[in-house]
């Protein structure tokens, strides 16, 4: 199922469209998050859970210069975690099928299960333990790019937790938050404009 989607170019439409929303950290972790389940519930593979979506958003980590191990938490906090929650899943099914327990029925008391994924968000809001490329990490990931042929694009680097205030002789004083501004913008695009 994932190579069918990968191979006809299909998985890279959908993680087109999902990355468009995407804007900051924590809607990246979110749609994560999200694609995570829906893979789950969809196929009824926690593997397939994991890898689909970690292809999917592997270079959008990157990108933002988050290191992999962001991907991987996110990743495990839904793909793994809420996999026991879905009676048709294998691991739900396994738990009825040895347990003769309805995932429906142990739902409510799986904590764990239920609260890691709004934990995960939270942390790609929030920057906590949201972690940074080294600058060894960033030089690999970029030389294994331009192996492959793909040009980076330059982006300016924006403070996504900060506040962006100044005065305007016209407007007067102008405040945001750079959460609010739709992420790092492009100063130049791959083909060098």
């Amino acid at each position: 199922f994932g190579g069918i989607l990968e191979s006809t170019g299909m998985l890279g439409v959908i993680a087109g469209s999902i990355l468009k929303l995407a804007v900051n950290t924590g809607l990246l972790v979110t749609a994560t998050i999200l694609s995570c389940f829906t893979v789950n519930v969809i196929t009824g593979e926690q593997y397939l859970s994991i890898v689909i979506p970690g292809r999917m958003y592997k270079d959008a980590y990157a990108e933002r210069g988050l290191a992999p191990v962001n991907l991987s938490r996110a990743l495990e906090d839904a793909g793994t975690i809420t996999s026991p929650l879905i009676p048709w899943n294998t691991c739900g099914a396994f738990m009825y099928g040895t347990l003769g327990v309805h995932p429906f029925a142990y739902a409510p008391y799986a904590f764990l299960n239920l609260i890691n994924p709004f934990v995960s968000i939270f942390y790609g809001f929030t920057g906590i333990t949201m972690i940074k490329m080294t600058e060894e990490e960033k030089a690999a990931y970029i030389a294994e790019r331009e192996a492959a042929g793909i040009v980076p694009t330059v982006r300016l680097a924006v403070n996504e937790s900060g506040i962006y205030k100044w005065h305007d002789i016209v407007k007067g004083d102008i405040e945001f938050e750079g959460g609010n501004i739709g992420g790092d913008w492009v100063i130049q695009k791959k083909d060098g404009y």
